[in-house]
């Protein structure tokens, strides 16, 4: 992704696995690759779910998958400045 322009890879944490190893191992990898890496969580998983990911992290989102991402609603902006402890 990186050769064809990608500056940033973001993925669904709800599609890692359940035990959080993969989720690092991602975060990592991407890091690695010299991209910025982000996380999007669905409007009904908890914002606790990103919070040991936080700090690797360049971009939190909340987005449904198979649905337009780039307008959020206010409820969700407020939910995910929360879990970066914006407010």
């Amino acid at each position: 992704m990186q050769k064809a322009g990608a500056d940033i890879f973001t993925f669904h944490i709800e599609a890692m696995d359940e035990r959080n190893k993969d989720v690092k191992e991602m975060i990592d990898k991407v890091k690695a690759a010299g991209m910025k890496v982000g996380i999007a969580i669905k409007p009904k998983t908890s914002v606790e779910a990103v919070e040991p990911y936080l700090q690797f992290l360049d971009l939190v989102r909340d987005c449904e998958p198979l649905r337009c991402c780039l307008l959020l609603a206010t409820a969700s902006v407020h939910r995910t400045m929360r879990a970066l402890g914006g407010w």
